[in-house]
Parts: C-alpha cells; sequence; structure tokens
C-alpha cells in the first residue's frame, strides 16, 4: 500500500497497530529528509478525528528521525497546535514555545511573528496572564507581524490583550483604554474595518477568537 493511501486511512480516523506498522513500514521507503513531513503534516490532519493518535504521531518522529531544525520546529508547532485543539492549553504553550526556541539563532527573528501570537493566546489560558519581559519581547515581535492574513480581527485582538497588561506595567492610562477598546471592536464582528472588507473580498471570514479566558481578562482588566 502506498503511503498517501495509509496516510489517508490515517486522517479519516482509521488507526489501528497494523496501520501504524504499516505507515512505519511505508517510511522506510521515503527519502529520510521527507520522513518527519510526513509525521506533522498527516499528524495535523488527524486531530479532529484521533488526536490521540495524532500525538502519538508527532513525538514518534521528534524520537526517531533526526530532521532538520525547520522539520523540528514545524513538529512542535503542528504539536502544540493539536494539544491546543483538545484544550490541553498548557502543553500547547510548551510545545509552541519549544518550537521557536528550535528555530536557528539566525532566522530566530523572521519566525517569531507567527508563534508569538500562539504563544501569547495560550500563555492567556493557562495562567494568570501578566507582565514579563518575555512577554513583552513577543508583543514587539509580533508587530512585525503582517497584518494583512486571514486572521486579522484574532491579531487586533490578542495584540490588544497583550497591550493591555504592558499599559498597566508602566501605568499608561492612555495605551490602556485605547487597547481596551480595540480588543472590544475586534470582538464586535458588526463593525467592519477597511481591511475586514478587504479580506472579505478575499473570502476571509475572521473572528477575533476570544475564549471565556480572555473575555474573563477583559472583564477584569477594563477601565
Amino acid at each position: 500500500m502506498k503511503i498517501s493511501e495509509i496516510e489517508e486511512k490515517m486522517i479519516d480516523g482509521e488507526f489501528s497497530e497494523e496501520i501504524f506498522e504499516q505507515f512505519v513500514k511505508a517510511l522506510s521507503r521515503v527519502p529520510k529528509t521527507l520522513r518527519m513531513q510526513h509525521c506533522y503534516t498527516t499528524a495535523y490532519s488527524m486531530r479532529e478525528k484521533d488526536p490521540e493518535n495524532a500525538l502519538r504521531l508527532i513525538n514518534y518522529a521528534l524520537e526517531t528521525f533526526e530532521g532538520t531544525a525547520l522539520d523540528i520546529k514545524r513538529s512542535l508547532y503542528n504539536l502544540g497546535g493539536i494539544y491546543e485543539f483538545t484544550g490541553d492549553y498548557k502543553n500547547a504553550n510548551i510545545s509552541y514555545k519549544k518550537s521557536l526556541d528550535a528555530v536557528p539563532e539566525n532566522t530566530r527573528e523572521s519566525h517569531t511573528p507567527s508563534i508569538a501570537m500562539d504563544i501569547l493566546r495560550t500563555e492567556l489560558h493557562c495562567c494568570n496572564f501578566c507582565y514579563s519581559d518575555y512577554i513583552n519581547e513577543l508583543y514587539n515581535a509580533l508587530l512585525k507581524a503582517d497584518e494583512f492574513t486571514a486572521s486579522f480581527r484574532r491579531f487586533i485582538f490578542y495584540r490588544s490583550v497583550t497591550e493591555i497588561i504592558i499599559a498597566k506595567k508602566n501605568e499608561d492610562t492612555k495605551l490602556h483604554k485605547t487597547a481596551f477598546d480595540n480588543a472590544m471592536k475586534a470582538l464586535d464582528g458588526s463593525k467592519k474595518t477597511g481591511m475586514d472588507m478587504l479580506l472579505l473580498r478575499h473570502k476571509f471570514e475572521d473572528e477575533a477568537g476570544a475564549t471565556k479566558e480572555a473575555l474573563e481578562f477583559l472583564r477584569n482588566n477594563g477601565i
């Protein structure tokens, strides 16, 4: 059986020890440079129907193969995504941080913005969200991210939530109010900005991605 056929079965929820053995055997016929990629892409596609085995598959790849720094980063990032999908925000946060640490120092700056929001979002879930130098570094990286994405409202929302704790740290009442107002605007789907309208023309319908933890944070940190 071709590896693509086995992957389709796994993604469809037909995972079994026999299927896994077939997958491992098929992987041995794949070029070494692609083995980890097969694991982390297949695992991420499995997250909805079989998250437990999706986690197993990525951990198998990390323990078995010597991938490139980019392969390790993507594996850890997808691991975080699967954990977050299951509601395990603590391990999601840890995995996202590890994925950033896996990036070589000379390319760290270009990768940080794309991971910063994921770390900030899960940080908000799994602890009392408060100021730290690390959070401030992530925020500065987030500002360098390209706002023209399908997650525009989510970007604005979590950027604003982070600005609130920075404003409180610096006792900046003006920034605190602006950040809080921007967070609330991002939550109000009836208010369309110019960027929203542009994204809609590209068939993107974005939401802020607020959660009960994020809303509780706003309730406790409003002005």
